[in-house]
Parts: C-alpha cells; structure tokens; sequence
C-alpha cells in the first residue's frame, strides 16, 4: 500500500520554524513578546503540525498579543475578522417596542444612547457605542 493511510497525519517534517522550539522563543523574544519555555513548545508544535492554538488565562498575560508577534517572526500578515455581530430581529424587535413605549416618532442621538440596552446585550458592546458620535452615525443613516 503507497501514500499515508486514511486519517493519518500527512504534515511534512520540515513545516514549520526550523530552529525548533527555543529558536522560537528567542525569535518571539526579539519582537518584544516574552514567553516561556511551554508556551514556547505549544506554539512551535501547532505551527509544525499545522493547528489551532486556544490560548487562555487571566486578562493582560498577553494572549491577543501572542498572534501579532508570531505573524512578525513568520513573516506572515495577520488576517484579521470582524467578528461583531450585528443586533438580530429579536433585539431589533425590542428595540422598536422599547421607542414605542416611549412614545418616540423620530430617532435622535439622546434617544439612542437610553434606549442601547434593549438593543445590544453587552456592556462593551454599549460602551463601543456611546463612543461614537451617534448623531453623525444617525445623520449618515439618513435619520
């Protein structure tokens, strides 16, 4: 029988960094990105064997950094998402009962801003919102 069986791992021992595990480190070290010798190994094996990387831990130990300086030692360009998700006709829905029982006939940027809760579930999300310049948004919107 020619070629790997069915299932099994068809990566190429020369993917990925070549230096190994500690010449990672010390190029990631190099951007300014510290990391220990496990993380070091974890990175180093999911780029030899071509998998994800899930990164947990308490806020500011440096996990979203994590993906920029490897991108730099790589050489690589980060590609990045958009993952916000727009409200949904549930909290659309909501929204519109929230003016309704408010009375509201037009749209302003004060009435936006006390009516977010019933639109967005997340305090972020809101705090991102009244960030912006809500009577411009509403201005460009045609409201």
């Amino acid at each position: 029988m020619t070629g790997p069986a069915a299932g099994a791992n068809t990566t190429d021992a020369t993917d990925g960094p070549e230096d190994g595990p500690a010449g990672l480190r010390a190029r990631l070290e190099r951007t300014g990105y510290l990391v220990d010798e496990g993380l070091a190994i974890a990175c180093f094996l999911a780029l030899r064997l071509h998998r994800p990387l899930f990164c947990e831990g308490d806020a500011d130990v440096g996990r979203t950094a994590l993906a920029p300086a490897l991108a730099d030692v790589l050489d690589q360009r980060l590609r990045t998402e958009n993952l916000l998700k727009p409200p949904g006709v549930a909290e659309t829905i909501d929204w519109a009962e929230a003016l309704d029982a408010l009375g509201a006939t037009e749209l302003d940027a004060e009435l936006a801003f006390t009516t977010l809760g019933s639109v967005l579930k997340y305090r972020e999300d809101a705090d991102r919102a009244r960030s912006l310049d809500l009577s411009a948004v509403l201005a460009a919107r045609g409201v």
